[in-house]
Order: structure tokens, then C-alpha cells, then sequence
């Protein structure tokens, strides 16, 4: 079976990705619930539009692709922070 490049794509995210639900995404971030919201939301002054979006689990659930989290996370590093976070690890 031949599988076009999206299939294989979408082949790959489903082995190696969980969905997380808020709770975890603000573990893993380091966010408030509030203030993940914020960024997924345009109209919000917080609107971060390089945050990953949830996906649909149901009416009225939601959820995050492991892997699209740690690669935000990934572009977080301290290095990017102004000042950084003077070498003490978090």
C-alpha cells in the first residue's frame, strides 16, 4: 500500500503524539487554564497565533497534540527570553 505524504504524516503524529487535556497542557507549559485560552482566542490581547490549537474530542471536549505543545514549548527556550532566565533551570 502506497500512503500519500499526509497519510504518512498523519500516520506518524498518531503513533508518537498523545492528546492532552487542559489540565496537562498547563502543567507542561507552565500556563494558567485562563491564559492558555487567551492564546488560542483572537480576539484576546494574549492571542498567540503560533500556539498550538486544540482539537476536537467531542460536543463539548477538547484536547492538544502532545508534539505541537513540546514544539512551542521547544521555541520558548530561555535563550529567546530577554534576559533569559539567568541560567538557573525551572
Amino acid at each position: 500500500m502506497h500512503l500519500k505524504r499526509s497519510d504518512a504524516s498523519n500516520e506518524a503524529v498518531s503513533r508518537h503524539a498523545e492528546i492532552l487535556r487542559i489540565a496537562m497542557v498547563c502543567k507542561k507549559s507552565g500556563l494558567s487554564r485562563t491564559t492558555v485560552y487567551e492564546k488560542i482566542n483572537p480576539r484576546s490581547r494574549s492571542f498567540d497565533e503560533t500556539f498550538p490549537r486544540p482539537v476536537a474530542l467531542g460536543a463539548r471536549a477538547v484536547g492538544w497534540l502532545s508534539t505541537a505543545l513540546d514544539e512551542w514549548i521547544a521555541t520558548r527556550s530561555p535563550r529567546m527570553i530577554p534576559g533569559g532566565f539567568n541560567g538557573v533551570d525551572r
